[in-house]
């Protein structure tokens, strides 16, 4: 499984490393590989593997991106798959919206920013492929638990 990452900062690079080592580990059925690339060329890059027909298996792209990809017709709705998460109830119903559009979810949230707010990475996966992406969640919460709204007093 190729994975487009573009974030070029040593902690996240060490981070997303590391949660591709325990997920590999973790299974034997398939392997992520993380394809770096420079933030400056990582959107361009993206357009051209989706428009040639060769898009990553998963990717990070950043929010302001979403509605080009979204017409493109390369954001896929995982509503159902991430409905029936067994950990879905335990994300905060504001961190699902910061994820949704159309009333489809179309991404699962990552982190609270420094001010509270949910962050989502947009993370896809080939038609019916669902359960990577949802796995790929659950390892990420195990690396990093998600704040719950009640907990941040």
């Amino acid at each position: 499984m190729r994975f487009q990452w573009s974030v070029p900062e040593p902690t996240r690079i060490a981070l997303i490393n590391s949660l591709a080592e325990r997920f590999n580990a973790s299974q034997k059925d398939f392997a992520v590989q993380i394809e770096y690339v420079p933030q400056a060329q990582a959107r361009q890059k993206l357009i051209s593997s989706v428009t040639g027909g060769s898009p990553p298996d998963l990717c990070q792209v950043w929010d302001n991106w979403v509605g080009q990809f979204n017409g493109m017709g390369a954001v896929e709705d995982i509503t159902a798959r991430a409905k029936s998460w067994k950990h879905f109830a335990d994300v905060a119903p504001a961190a699902w919206q910061t994820v949704t559009i159309n009333d489809r979810i179309i991404s699962l949230p990552l982190a609270v920013s420094a001010n509270g707010l949910p962050v989502g990475l947009m993370f896809s996966a080939a038609l019916g492929q669902e359960a990577r992406l949802l796995e790929l969640a659950y390892e990420l919460e195990d690396a990093r638990p998600w704040m719950r709204i009640d907990q941040q007093v």
